[in-house]
């Protein structure tokens, strides 16, 4: 009697606990199947999130200048490099993220007739200098003010290793005659400033030339 009695209570227990998984599978299956879903919307954001930066991170990687981040950024000794620097350097931070002066000269250098050099300086910029953004260089100077000039011609000059251009711009009273010149091997920018009045820049013929 006792074991009929085991097995007709251990057939209730059966049958409740089945019912009980029957009726409580409807109401969990919905909110599993919905967190999945916001979990995996979720997952995918984060996913692409993760390439974004990993994108970014590799494109600074690339085009950062390793140079920059060794070099010193001195301080220039003349007013007149010092009123240079003042209108050049916010262009290349605009162009490209920031820049330093590495190098400087305030002895006047005549490298060809009626033609004197009387000072210069050399910047090293955050990004790496190639042809393409140093035409958008040229563009830039333009806008903030500068002339092309004819000493190297109007528009840029722009070969495998290097690149040049010139401008004129009155700065205050003094009038500033000015070259770049973009050197893609060393990645610097030297900028040269000249007395004004040299034939290179108003056209008119050197002195004994016929």
């Amino acid at each position: 009697m006792k074991t009929y009695f085991f097995v007709f209570l251990s057939i209730l227990l059966l049958l409740g606990t089945n019912g009980c998984s029957k009726k409580q599978a409807p109401e969990g299956d919905e909110p599993t199947k919905y967190q999945s879903q916001a979990g995996l919307e979720q997952l995918t954001r984060q996913a692409q999130e993760s390439a974004q930066k990993t994108s970014v991170d590799t494109k600074k990687i690339v085009t950062e200048n390793p140079k920059f981040h060794i070099a010193r950024d001195i301080r220039l000794d003349s007013t007149g490099l010092q009123a240079l620097d003042a209108q050049i350097r916010p262009v290349l931070v605009q162009q490209f993220g920031a820049a330093k002066v590495v190098e400087q000269n305030n002895e006047p250098v005549s490298e060809s007739p009626e033609d004197l050099t009387l000072n210069s300086m050399v910047y090293v910029v955050r990004e790496v200098l190639n042809k393409t953004n140093v035409r958008e260089l040229h563009g830039a100077i333009e806008k903030a003010g500068f002339t092309p000039s004819i000493r190297l011609g109007r528009k840029p000059t722009i070969v495998t290793n290097w690149g040049a251009m010139s401008f004129v711009k009155r700065i205050e009273k003094t009038q500033y005659s000015i070259s770049l010149y973009i050197d893609f091997v060393k990645q610097i920018i030297t900028v040269k400033s000249y007395k004004p009045g040299s034939p290179y820049d108003t056209g008119r013929p050197l002195s004994g030339s016929k």
